[in-house]
């Protein structure tokens, strides 16, 4: 689809277009895109304006149509009036999950290391799966491995998302969608992926390696999936309020750290000070362990314990009941005392908004930012042709009367050292210090640069470019102007 002054040039097949515009007399010259020529050839503001009407009327007045090219004209129509927002939303989670599939590390790659590392730690307490109550102790530790190493590969998503939300950032900047339609479609790709992580880390390595009761398989992944989803709401925190990866990862590993250590399994939480203590409260550590070791070894059956006689075992009782058990392992591990399911749950939930919320507050704020840039200078005409002067004639040593598209192309690809498509500040800066005709000190150079970088992203496209030279007075009144 197409659009020129709110109307439809053309809407229909891709592969229809090429000819559909070579019929009209605009043929797609060579080493040109597809995107940029019909952008160029519909361009009412610094193209022929009659011409484009021209265009706009021709599509109007098609009488027949293709079955396709009506469906596709049908689609174009509906898409126009769909709301921007589900629009966005709709057309971003396809992209992210299509990115979940093009770059694997940061969701499959960790679906198969959760999987490989949980049931390592399976196999190494493989002598936990008997129910006796000397292994019960073991059998904690082990619940809280399986979520502890999973949640620290946290520190990958750090770098990840931090990458992704710089490129969003700028994208939401340029106007292609708004951060409420990308919110949304994170959020949706984001939920059920804790799931799945959830059944890649649980079901083989706990209940399949580590033998616990399978009729306990939903709550458990449920449980898992919950406190997992809290530490991926803090990679992104850090990855969106952090510009440096590294700090993020170091924040992520401090996080993790203090979480795990005040979870209350190795020293009681009343034993703990503040600040420290607040860890235990803000990680999802001593929640998880409470809740699933009462799901998982409650209702199950342990051999008798002689009090008697007993000497190695943490937990020893002569009932079988794995209530009791539990009971029993209270005495030295506080923390999963006062079972409350319904209570932790909501807990978790709440941690994981709270973490959600800050992630979306950094988001916004940054993104309003990006849109209040200080505004373009203006530049006087007699200035900006003066340069535009001085680069013409620097442009191989020879006098031009015309800027053509070729001769743009060579001359931004000269000034764009690094190839990255856009010209940064100094590469901008070197050019004019290269250019003998260019007498402007540092101060003038960011000024110019400022009124052709249109949408203050720092560097200048080559939209921009072009449109800087359309912006200035025709070649002949520059030939007046030293003869150029």
């Amino acid at each position: 689809m197409i659009l020129s002054m709110g109307r439809l040039a053309y809407a229909g097949r891709r592969d229809k277009a090429v000819d559909y515009f070579a019929d009209l007399g605009y043929p797609i010259p060579s080493l040109v895109s597809e995107s940029e020529h019909y952008l160029n050839t519909v361009d009412a503001d610094f193209g022929n304006p009659e011409k484009v009407q021209d265009i706009l009327n021709i599509w109007t007045q098609k009488s027949s149509l293709s079955p396709i090219d009506q469906v596709e004209t049908s689609r174009a129509d509906m898409i126009l009036r769909t709301d921007p927002s589900t629009l966005y939303f709709r057309t971003l989670l396809s992209r992210q999950l299509l990115l979940t599939i093009r770059d694997p590390v940061l969701y499959l790659g960790r679906t198969v290391a959760f999987l490989i590392i949980n049931s390592l730690f399976g196999f190494v307490y493989w002598n936990t799966r008997a129910m006796l109550q000397i292994q019960a102790l073991n059998k904690l530790h082990l619940i809280l491995w399986f979520l502890a190493c999973p949640s620290l590969c946290g520190v990958v998503a750090v770098v990840f998302l931090n990458e992704e939300y710089k490129a969003v950032l700028v994208e939401v900047k340029n106007g292609m969608y708004n951060t409420h339609g990308y919110i949304m479609a994170k959020i949706a790709v984001t939920v059920p992926t804790m799931i799945i992580f959830g059944l890649a880390a649980i079901v083989i390595p706990m209940f399949l390696i580590g033998g616990f009761d399978l009729s306990y398989l939903l709550p458990a992944v449920g449980i898992w999936s919950l406190h997992i989803f809290v530490f991926e709401s803090v990679a992104e925190c850090l990855a969106i309020w952090l510009d440096s990866p590294i700090l993020g990862m170091m924040g992520f590993l401090g996080f993790w750290a203090l979480g795990f250590l005040c979870c209350g399994i190795y020293l009681p939480v009343r034993d703990m000070f503040w600040p420290i203590k607040i860890f235990y409260h803000i990680s999802s550590f001593g929640y998880y362990a409470r809740s699933t070791a009462h799901i998982l070894l409650d209702d199950e059956t342990f051999d008798s314990c002689d009090v008697a006689t007993n000497v190695a075992s943490a937990a020893c009782t002569t009932s079988t009941a794995g209530s009791d058990v539990v009971f029993e392992l209270q005495k030295i591990i506080t923390v999963i005392a006062d079972d409350n399911l319904l209570r932790d749950t909501f807990i978790i939930i709440g941690l994981a908004i709270f973490y959600k919320i800050i992630f979306i507050i950094g988001l916004v704020l940054k993104a309003k930012k990006f849109h209040a840039p200080e505004p373009n200078p203006e530049v006087p005409l007699a200035q900006r042709e003066a340069y535009a002067v001085s680069i013409a004639r620097y442009m191989k040593g020879e006098k031009r009367k015309n800027l053509t598209h070729e001769n743009l192309q060579a001359l931004f690809a000269s000034i764009d050292k690094d190839n990255s498509g856009a010209i940064e500040e100094d590469e901008f800066y070197d050019f004019t210090e290269e250019c003998e005709y260019c007498d402007i000190d540092r101060k003038e150079c960011k000024v110019i640069f400022k009124a052709i970088d249109l949408n203050h992203n720092r560097s200048i496209d080559f939209l921009e470019f072009c449109m800087f030279f359309k912006s200035l007075p025709t070649a002949e009144q520059f030939e007046d102007n030293n003869n150029v």
